[in-house]
């Protein structure tokens, strides 16, 4: 090959590589995550408190039995028990 030619390709990796170390140089560093057995508490809770639910939303029938989400939830222990967990 020509003296030219072997120049150009070396120029031509040498930009790749710089591209690509600036590219990831200007990325944002991802926060550290936790491990995969252990998950904080209010990570899960999400920010502020929970949205209310709207009346008539609760009084509609939610599934094929006819229930509303007020009666699966004032029937929550009677019907279902509670875990031993």
């Amino acid at each position: 090959m020509k003296k030219t030619g072997v120049i150009t390709i070396v120029g031509f990796l040498a930009a790749i590589f710089f591209l690509q170390y600036m590219q990831r140089e200007s990325a944002a560093p991802s926060p550290p995550s936790p491990p995969a057995d252990f998950i904080p508490p209010a990570s899960m809770a999400g920010k502020g408190p929970l949205e209310t639910i709207r009346t008539d939303f609760a009084k509609e029938p939610i599934c094929p039995a006819g229930k509303s989400l007020n009666n699966i939830l004032s029937s929550h222990g009677t019907d279902w028990g509670y875990s031993a967990f």
